[in-house]
């Protein structure tokens, strides 16, 4: 089959349509275009590379509007949905003519027929005042029906504090997730809501204490919100009597499976032997009330120093990553203080230290994004640092890395098609789906014509270095 791309181009797909990850088919040009840039055609990326692979350096535009314009002042936290169809962003630029409130919004860009459509919106389609006001979309289900959002907007006066809801694009349907006991209003601010894989239910941390009964720690704690029967748990509990937690705030939820979230909390009672005083990652079981501490050693031992201040789950539950400075769990790093990363096997219960860098990774600094920065199967992390790990480094700003979690060996990521960096810091990156390429955000223009937006980078297998199964 025969594609126009500009009324005398011409791109022709031949043989056959391979299945291997990262090749998406074999093509050749009767056009004189040479470029190695993708093009779009009918909802399709094509290249004229030899391989036909999206692969290599390849660098494009992610965050764009229903005719492929790029869209700028994208905030960094964005997310894929888990059947790899929708892209879901925040900007404050108007991307739908209908986007008139002069303040940030959120969009589901379906990446199959190019459309956008703005989520943050009431149940009859109606824009919230979002100017000077907080609006973002955070999780979604594995379909992208769903999504979740926290906001201090309304469609009329602003909210005193953050509100979290959930809406189901298909029926317009805007639910309220912080919800107080009777289904009143909270009396303190929420944050992150994050849908489990399965849809059901909601983890978020909030500061609020109406949510349940008896929550009187004056503490942040994290819940889970059951979509079919509006219910809330308190989650962030003592292991097996799931009495309140003492001595220090949770937050930051993420979903392992559907039954298990992981958070962090500086509480000193969720489990014994908790002495560190400082923050450290959990999982919860809500079958069971099991709560384990996992920012352990191989051999079980807390971290000394300062303690956790972020980290992420893969996809597919087996592996968390997480940063901090302790020297107890897989040896001392070469520069004393740093913060380096750790990978957690949920599994095997084995804890890997895999950076040993001069520089620390703050995974709670302006350029993280919560969800998405490791790969599939918990082999490959992205994390954004001011660290020069590659000779192409040469910036002094925040660039995306690539680290392989059993060799500990980085590629950079967040570069031009031509292997080049930017002079602009680079900040939330995410695997798309099938890992198969990163999303960031940047200041810079890595693409001509488009700043402070999205961009994506095409990977493929067989490029330094070697170990990764993927990149």
């Amino acid at each position: 089959r025969t594609f126009s791309t500009s009324g005398t181009n011409w791109v022709r797909i031949s043989g056959t349509v391979s299945s291997t990850p990262g090749v998406k088919f074999v093509i050749s040009s009767d056009s004189a275009t040479t470029s190695t840039t993708p093009v779009k055609v009918d909802g399709l990326w094509f290249t004229s590379e030899a391989t036909g692979t999206l692969s290599g350096n390849s660098t494009v535009t992610a965050a764009t509007d229903g005719l492929d314009n790029a869209v700028n002042n994208v905030d960094r936290t964005h997310f894929y949905s888990a059947n790899g169809r929708y892209l879901f962003f925040t900007t404050n630029s108007a991307v739908t003519p209908d986007d008139t409130n002069n303040g940030p919004d959120s969009y589901r860009k379906d990446l199959s027929t190019g459309a956008v459509v703005r989520v943050t919106t009431d149940s009859v389609g109606t824009q919230y005042a979002t100017s000077g006001q907080v609006m973002q979309a955070t999780s979604s289900s594995a379909d992208g029906n769903v999504v979740a959002f926290q906001t201090t907007a309304t469609t009329g006066a602003p909210l005193a504090y953050r509100h979290l809801f959930i809406k189901n694009i298909s029926t317009g349907t805007v639910t309220r997730v912080s919800n107080g006991t009777s289904s009143t209003a909270p009396d303190a601010a929420s944050w992150t809501p994050m849908i489990s894989p399965d849809g059901t239910k909601v983890a978020f941390d909030s500061v609020a204490t109406n949510l349940v009964t008896g929550d009187t720690n004056a503490n942040q704690d994290v819940f889970v919100y059951t979509i079919a029967g509006g219910t809330t748990t308190r989650v962030s509990t003592v292991n097996s009597t799931n009495a309140q937690a003492t001595g220090g705030g949770s937050y930051l939820p993420q979903w392992v499976d559907n039954n298990t979230v992981a958070f962090a909390s500086a509480a000193t009672n969720l489990v014994s032997g908790d002495t560190n005083g400082v923050y450290d990652v959990f999982t919860k079981n809500l079958s069971t009330g099991a709560t384990t501490r996992v920012s352990v050693s191989s051999a079980g031992a807390q971290a000394n120093g300062t303690g956790v201040r972020a980290f992420n789950v893969s996809r597919d539950g087996s592996t968390i990553v997480f940063d901090t400075d302790a020297t107890s769990l897989d040896g001392a790093p070469t520069t004393a203080g740093t913060r380096q990363l750790y990978a957690r096997d949920l599994s095997g219960n084995t804890t890997r230290r895999f950076t040993n860098t001069a520089s620390s990774f703050d995974l709670l600094s302006p350029t993280f994004n919560s969800s998405g920065a490791l790969n599939s199967d918990g082999s490959v992390f992205l994390a954004v640092t001011t660290a020069s790990l590659d000779p192409a480094d040469t910036n002094a700003n925040y660039d995306v890395y690539a680290f392989d979690i059993a060799s500990g060996s980085s590629r950079l990521i967040s570069t031009t098609a031509t292997g080049s960096v930017v002079a602009a810091d680079a900040s939330g990156a995410v695997f798309g789906p099938d890992d198969e390429y990163v999303t960031f955000g940047s200041n810079g223009s890595m693409v001509s014509g488009a700043t402070s937006t999205l961009f994506r980078k095409y990977l493929s297998s067989g490029v330094t270095p070697t170990s990764f199964s993927r990149l």
